[in-house]
């Protein structure tokens, strides 16, 4: 091989490595949206500083793109306790509790989300 032919092999590379690179980062957009716990079905939804917990109360709390804090609401289990979230990438994001314990979330289907947003109507 050419030492011309390489160059452009290795540019070629590395273009590529850099546009993979790119499109992982870009994957962990925002927490925004809505998050299952997949082991008991709890949902919870997140829009800036708004959020309804996964007892289906509307509160809000402190908001970055990829973290939310928040108190839980006085008619919630667990009342005062703070509640921090930390997005890992696009579909997963990992939920702390006061006592260290934590709860790796999903993304929700549309489904599930459509479900959930049709009990809370009807409630």
């Amino acid at each position: 091989m050419r030492s011309w032919q390489r160059h452009r092999l290795l540019l070629a590379l590395a273009a590529s490595a850099f546009t993979l690179a790119a499109s992982v980062t870009a994957r962990a957009d925002q927490i925004d949206g809505d998050w299952c716990f997949p082991r008991d079905g709890r949902n919870l939804h997140i829009e800036g500083d708004d959020i309804v917990t996964p007892h289906g109360t509307a509160t809000s709390g402190d908001y970055t793109r990829h973290a939310f804090r928040y108190v839980v609401p006085e008619r919630d289990p667990g009342a005062g306790e703070e509640i921090l979230m930390r997005q890992l990438n696009d579909e997963t994001m990992v939920l702390t509790r006061p006592d260290g314990g934590e709860e790796t979330w999903k993304r929700c289907d549309f489904q599930t989300s459509f479900l959930r947003t049709a009990a809370q109507k009807a409630v």
